[in-house]
């Protein structure tokens, strides 16, 4: 893969919930392509071995196989958002800023990739400017938190975009773009994320109509099939409980049984699992028929949802889709793709599942490096003839909305939220409301920002996730009930701006807002 020369210096990164995939746009031969690791390997487990200091040796797969004998951070994106999010691990007394263990995945990633690229740095080769994508029911708090992780790491994020919309341009670009609109249904079925979406494409516009997802995936079936198995362990007098070291190995277990039940004629599996507990060794195992029903479970429960909501909007909007692609770690499990077969017909095919989000990165990356965001659509050349870059138009994926002082203030305070920028609306959007004073020679006014996450379309006070929070400051004390005109902007889904305006002397009104 010799190519240096002709990468494009923005790259993709693909931050999955189990491995990452980094990838850069070939621009002679015109497509995106892989970058292996230092194994040779075109994946890096994310995992990161927690002790001090925090070193490149203790990322990827080194991490992930000591993960029975000493503490080791796994499905790191899995923890964005959680309780624990924020801002420690703790395990045996030892308490690491979650933030940190990203952080040192993103600078293996970018010193991987700068080594790859240049490995005699004779072409200056930097990877310090990146495209990084995230699931589709990520809120703005997550998505923050991914930008932090890179940009502490030493890297400009140039773009975000959600990851079956990076599948689609992998998919898209540039072969697969013509005049007439070809509309394209994402189904991502990852280890940790479910993401669908739904596209036009032509070739000088590539408009998202909608993106829809939930936490679920591979490691779904895992923790099922340690269930299952942990039932037949106690029907052999065997109790797992309290024991974290047997748990793992049980994990480890499980999902090496569950890429074996994906293999084609496989009927029956079974693990070998030795408790020093009970000095005992067993064997347990599964048929594919009680296999199914796992699979079943989990597809039922998380997965139906989110179809059904995407089939909703398809209904709304008119749209039927020309052709669905099945991508994603997962979706080489015969079950999953023989269920949305059945759903989707024949035009529903199979496309790297592995890779695809991160060489749609790439493209998006290098889109962004040829300006298409700033309105370069289908320009002309130098030689004149049209160029192959297509304008793209997001939609919001998630409803955001401000909490609001209900009434005049009087007597005991209530709120409500006022939705103001709604799920797959498209963007660029700018949304203005009015908030008031609520005492006399007030300066600040605090503002909460909510999401409804990616399920539903309104958000409630009761149960409404905070994703952030706008300090406005006047520069004079203001009047009690005095309107300020507060602004929402949003051009791309992954980041938001807000202004206000303090209406009766019209004098502008400074926002501080914390994404944190």
């Amino acid at each position: 893969m010799m190519f240096e020369e002709y990468a494009a210096k923005t790259i993709g990164i693909d931050f999955g919930t189990n491995n990452s995939v980094v990838g850069v746009y070939n621009t002679k031969i015109e497509k995106p392509l892989v970058i292996e690791n230092e194994e040779g390997v075109n994946s890096t487990p994310s995992a990161v071995l927690l002790r001090e200091p925090l070193e490149f040796s203790d990322v990827g797969r080194s991490a992930k196989e000591r993960a029975m004998l000493e503490p080791v951070v796994l499905s790191m994106k899995s923890l964005i958002g959680t309780e624990n999010n924020g801002f420690a691990i703790s395990r045996e007394g030892v308490r690491f800023p979650i933030l940190d263990a990203h952080k040192v995945l993103f600078q293996y990633l970018k010193r991987n990739t700068k080594t790859r690229m240049d490995p005699d740095g004779k072409l200056n080769y930097r990877a310090d400017k990146c495209v990084v994508s995230y699931p589709a029911s990520f809120n703005l708090k997550q998505k923050e938190f991914v930008r932090r992780a890179a940009q502490s790491a030493g890297m400009k994020v140039a773009g975000m975009i959600t990851e079956p919309e990076a599948c689609a341009l992998a998919y898209l670009y540039p072969d697969k773009l013509s005049e007439k609109p070809l509309n394209l249904r994402i189904i991502d079925l990852g280890a940790g994320t479910f993401d669908v979406a739904l596209l036009s494409a032509s070739k000088r516009q590539i408009k998202v109509l909608a993106v829809d997802g939930v936490k679920a995936g591979g490691d779904d079936i895992d923790y099922l099939m340690m269930a299952y198995f942990t039932a037949q362990l106690k029907v052999n007098g065997i109790d797992l409980s309290g024991d974290k070291e047997a748990f793992q190995v049980l994990r480890n277990r499980c999902e090496e049984c569950k890429i074996r039940m994906s293999a084609p004629g496989k009927e029956y599996d079974s693990i070998i699992l030795y408790t020093p507990k009970y000095n005992k060794q067993v064997e347990i195992g599964i048929s594919k028929a009680d296999y199914h029903k796992l699979c079943e479970k989990l597809m039922q429960v998380k997965l139906m949802p989110v179809l059904e909501r995407l089939a909703k909007v398809e209904k709304e909007k008119g749209v039927s889709a020309d052709l669905t692609l099945l991508v994603g770690g997962s979706n080489v499990n015969p079950y999953f793709v023989n269920e949305f077969k059945k759903m989707y017909g024949n035009n529903c095919i199979s496309y790297k599942s592995k890779e695809a989000v991160a060489l749609g990165d790439a493209v998006y990356a290098y889109m962004l490096e040829k300006g298409i965001m700033k309105g370069l659509i289908y320009s002309e050349n130098q030689s004149g003839s049209h160029s192959k870059i297509p304008k793209i138009k997001q939609v919001s994926n998630e409803t955001l909305g401000l909490r609001i002082l209900d009434g005049s203030g009087a007597g005991t305070k209530s709120y409500h939220i006022e939705n103001l920028i709604f799920k797959n609306m498209e963007l660029p959007v700018h949304i203005k409301t009015n908030v008031k004073t609520a005492y006399e020679k007030q300066t600040k006014v605090a503002l909460h920002l909510y999401s409804s996450g990616s399920i539903s379309t309104k958000i409630k006070l009761e149960g409404a996730q905070e994703v952030g929070t706008c300090l406005l400051r006047s520069k004079k004390p203001l009047a009690k009930y005095t309107t300020i005109e507060v602004e929402l902007i949003m051009e791309t889904a992954d980041k938001i701006q807000v202004k206000a305006l303090e209406k009766g002397m019209n004098q502008k009104v400074d926002v501080m807002l914390d994404l944190s």
